[in-house]
């Protein structure tokens, strides 16, 4: 008896199911990706209200400085404030997109600069955790009542 060989196409209702999955998976996907930039948009936003408020105690610390016979300082303070609040209305006007491209765009630019910055954060990173076990080993042998010292030898 012979055989013969079809391909098989799926039939109309799983076709129609397999469409249907493949549009889920789309609208989840853009869900996502639409709440990913939502979080990103709203840190950026307290970011930019930060930098404000530290650029105007900036303002006022210089405003201090002029006071107390310190104007170079006083500059110097103004100068950092003025940078600050550019900054802060820069993230308030751009969308998370405009600033993504920004980064990418000076990571070409500058790599060096970047791969430089991101050793600098892991070596900090690293001494903040390397730190904060020392303190939390200090914190456990005072609660025990041996010193700290002997705790960790």
């Amino acid at each position: 008896m012979a055989e013969t060989t079809q391909s098989q196409s799926p039939p109309p209702v799983a076709g129609s199911l397999l469409a249907q999955g493949r549009d889920i998976a789309a609208n989840l996907a853009g869900a996502g990706v639409n709440q990913v930039k939502k979080q990103l948009d709203d840190r950026k936003i307290g970011l930019a209200v930060g930098l404000l408020d530290v650029s105007q105690a900036l303002l006022l610390t210089g405003n201090q400085m002029r006071d107390q016979g310190q104007p170079r300082m006083a500059e110097y303070a103004a100068q950092i404030a003025e940078r600050l609040g550019s900054a802060s209305g820069t993230l308030r006007q751009r969308d998370i997109n405009a600033l993504l491209d920004d980064a990418q765009n000076f990571a070409r630019r500058q790599p060096g600069l970047v791969l430089g910055g991101a050793a600098l954060l892991g070596l900090v990173g690293a001494r903040l955790v390397k730190s904060g076990g020392r303190a939390a080993t200090a914190v456990a042998a005072t609660s025990q009542g041996t010193s700290p010292s002997t705790a960790t030898s």
